[in-house]
């Protein structure tokens, strides 16, 4: 789905613009959050910011250390990261995110510093399955990360919803005539094993032949995306 909602309140953004300002004088005072993701000290770019008591992080390290694939829509100022099983779509600004399909408050939204995204640490780690836990004395953001699952694999809803959301018009038909070819072959050959217990060798053939052009369309879907470099990218 597409990313709707409203931009964050002027006082969260106000806030989040003190904290900037104020994050070079109050870094000797105050030690600087540490995040680690499954053990390994995770390595940052720009420095975190604390509102709220809650901690914004650089989007890319983060999203890739959980092993998400990033991309970065310059125009519309959105992040999305995408895992086998997660898909999390953020907009700068903006205080609604897309978890999975699902429409979710995010809280504060996602900012722009010195050109670099940063985004709720807690947040953005539990939309893509993993847990956190907090150390005070030692200000670290712990990171788990959710274990693989050999084999796990994209629906075709969950794909096609994604290449509607990136405005990928060639994946999304090419995805849309596999799925239609695959539902048409499985519905047809369950109509031909009907015909053929009921005895009913006209529609047997029928059945036959509409099982056989779903077979045909969903083979030529799954060519087109493995021939085509970057289709579903």
């Amino acid at each position: 789905m597409t990313v709707r909602g409203k931009p964050g309140s002027l006082l969260v953004l106000a806030v989040l613009v003190l904290a900037v300002l104020a994050a070079p004088t109050s870094a000797s005072t105050q030690p600087s959050v540490r995040v680690t993701v499954d053990g390994e000290l995770l390595q940052l770019d720009q420095q975190p910011l604390v509102v709220d008591g809650r901690t914004l992080v650089p989007a890319r390290p983060l999203l890739e250390a959980l092993g998400a694939e990033v991309e970065w829509n310059g125009p519309t100022q959105t992040v999305t990261a995408i895992t086998d099983r997660h898909r999390l779509v953020l907009r700068v600004g903006f205080d609604t995110a897309s978890v999975d399909g699902r429409p979710v408050t995010v809280y504060p939204p996602p900012v722009l510093v010195n050109g670099r995204v940063l985004l709720p640490l807690r947040f953005a780690a539990q939309a893509l399955g993993a847990s956190v836990a907090w150390d005070a004395a030692t200000r670290t953001a712990i990171i788990t990360s959710a274990p693989a699952t050999p084999g796990m694999m994209w629906t075709p809803w969950q794909l096609l919803r994604g290449a509607r959301e990136r405005g990928q018009t060639l994946a999304w038909v090419v995805l849309a005539a596999g799925t239609l070819g695959a539902c048409l072959a499985v519905g047809a050959a369950a109509a031909a094993l009907l015909c053929l217990l009921a005895g009913r060798r006209r529609w047997l053939r029928a059945c036959l032949w509409l099982a056989a052009a779903g077979l045909a369309l969903y083979g030529m879907s799954l060519a087109l995306q493995a021939s085509v470099p970057g289709l579903l990218s």
